[in-house]
């Protein structure tokens, strides 16, 4: 705010009755990253009727699980169902995302994307980061990734850098999706559900997708507080928002 950007933060797990008193698996597994996209272009265009804020300077930064809804929502076809007949976010800030969904986008809404990642962080493959932003790039979008030595996950926790042994985090395999939005790796369906299946079912289904996963599945990562790698990410976040915005 000091540098003259408003914030709004959506907490995506509190209003669909998950509070932190829920395990965190559980919650991850019930709210989807298209649930956090949705989300996102709600509050889109929530604050494009505010009279403080420029309409045509909005991003959207998401950490983690919210780095991987910040790349579903460059989608165009997601911007065109959930805001159809007006401009997706202005840009976009994947802090950590993990990489291995594979949507196959035909067209981005051509925003720029910032990537932010660290080379101890097992839950973001760097390899399938690379080939996520080449994608984007083949589709006309700019792409500014940094990758920070020795930085794990999470860096700007105020928790402090420790081994979160029992994470899981997803390695080695990577996720495809149907023309209905079904999840598909190794050629199976890991949620094979009609669209209109309840919620309580589709997340029954997902609890039991790490069977089906295999050795794709491992934990332990890197995650915690890291003052040194927040101030590099700081700068190049005001850099990257000065420029495009």
């Amino acid at each position: 705010s000091a540098q003259g950007y408003a914030v709004f933060v959506i907490d995506y797990y509190l209003p669909r009755g998950f509070t932190r008193e829920i395990d965190y698996m559980l919650r991850v597994l019930s709210v989807t990253e298209f649930d956090a996209a949705a989300d996102a272009y709600g509050a889109l265009r929530l604050l494009r009727t505010h009279p403080a804020i420029d309409p045509e300077r909005i991003g959207v930064a998401g950490f983690s699980y919210g780095g991987m809804a910040v790349r579903v929502a460059m989608d165009q076809r997601v911007a065109d169902a959930l805001l159809p007949g007006q401009p997706g976010f202005a840009a976009h800030v994947d802090y950590y995302g993990p990489c291995f969904q594979k949507f196959n986008t035909p067209e981005a809404t051509g925003a720029p994307l910032l990537t932010l990642r660290g080379t101890e962080d097992a839950s973001n493959e760097l390899s399938a980061c690379l080939r996520r932003e080449d994608e984007l790039r083949a589709l006309g979008v700019e792409v500014e990734a940094h990758v920070y030595p020795g930085a794990g996950h999470a860096w700007e926790n105020t928790e402090p850098r420790h081994l979160s042994a029992e994470s899981p985090y997803v390695t080695g395999c990577e996720f495809d999706y149907d023309p209905q939005g079904r999840p598909v790796s190794r050629g199976r369906f890991l949620v094979d559900l009609p669209l209109d299946t309840p919620r309580e079912e589709r997340i029954a289904a997902r609890l039991s997708t790490g069977g089906a996963l295999g050795d794709c599945v491992r934990s332990g990562y890197i995650v915690g507080r890291d003052e040194e790698t927040q101030a590099q990410s700081d700068a190049a976040l005001l850099a990257f928002l000065e420029r495009v915005l």
